[in-house]
């Protein structure tokens, strides 16, 4: 497999850089800009790595180009800390999933803050929720690297500079410093510890069609952000755009190497999925 700190700052080289969005720099300038504010402010090697790669959600997506001005928000965060889960600890993953929940908790707590948005960000607001509702805030700051993701969001906000300049680079596109916080925090590929915290896994099984996307997404307006919730997604071995669900690409190779890790928590397999069901379906 592919060292996952050099598949990222290809990525983060070709892919970012393009435009952020409306913003008035590209994405790799944005993520350089966002790990040298981390790094500034001496926090945590995790938090570093987690400055440079917050936005990797919006470079693997293949559908993302477009979707903000069509109304759609396509949940980046979601989709980036999905991807480094299997590589990287909650300590980068997590602030990853929730700096777009701490705009909204800002937004909700801190007077003057919206103000200080840029554009784009004010118009990403709406279709990410708005502000969250006080018990909303207040779950959120008091749930698990809700402080980290505020930190996070401050920096993100504030890398959005054309002038600004940042350290020496590695493979003339991403910080040595940032780039050995995101070799130092990954998980070697031989690490046997299992990857999936202890818990209660809900399942919604139906028929193609039934509403289950519907049912998610309505338990996801509920319970989002709720400590010690996590809505899990599939990495599936089709494209990004082939259709369907929402889920995470990754190649054959890359899924045999998780599942042998012990980091997915069930594997299904279409053919035999449909057989029992048939099996079962019949008279008896």
């Amino acid at each position: 497999m592919t060292d996952i700190v050099e598949r990222l700052v290809t990525i983060l080289g070709e892919a970012g850089a393009e435009r952020y969005g409306d913003e008035r720099v590209s994405q790799l300038q944005h993520a350089l800009q966002c790990a040298t504010l981390a790094e500034k402010a001496n926090t945590s090697a995790a938090l570093v790595a987690a400055a440079l790669l917050h936005d990797i959600g919006h470079l693997i997506d293949m559908k993302a180009e477009g979707a903000e001005r069509r109304g759609i928000d396509r949940r980046h965060e979601r989709i980036g800390s999905g991807y480094l889960t299997p590589w990287y600890p909650e300590a980068i993953t997590e602030p990853v999933r929730l700096h777009v929940d701490a705009k909204r908790y800002l937004c909700a707590v801190e007077s003057g803050y919206f103000q200080g948005l840029s554009p784009a960000s004010k118009r990403s607001l709406e279709l990410q929720g708005g502000p969250f509702s006080t018990a909303k805030a207040d779950a959120f700051i008091q749930g698990r690297h809700g402080r980290q993701a505020v930190d996070l969001r401050r920096w993100d906000d504030q890398a959005k500079d054309t002038d600004a300049e940042t350290p020496p680079r590695l493979s003339t596109s991403v910080p040595i410093s940032s780039a050995a916080c995101a070799r130092r925090c990954s998980r070697p590929t031989t690490d046997p510890r299992p990857l999936i915290e202890p818990g209660r896994l809900l399942l919604v099984v139906g028929p193609s069609g039934a509403g289950k996307d519907t049912l998610i997404a309505a338990a996801r307006r509920q319970l989002t952000p709720s400590p010690g919730v996590v809505f899990v997604r599939r990495y599936i071995t089709r494209a990004a755009d082939a259709g369907g669900e929402a889920h995470i690409t990754v190649s054959v190779s890359d899924f045999t190497a998780l599942a042998g890790r012990g980091a997915l928590p069930c594997i299904g397999r279409p053919t035999a999925c449909t057989t029992a069901f048939q099996r079962r379906s019949k008279p008896t």
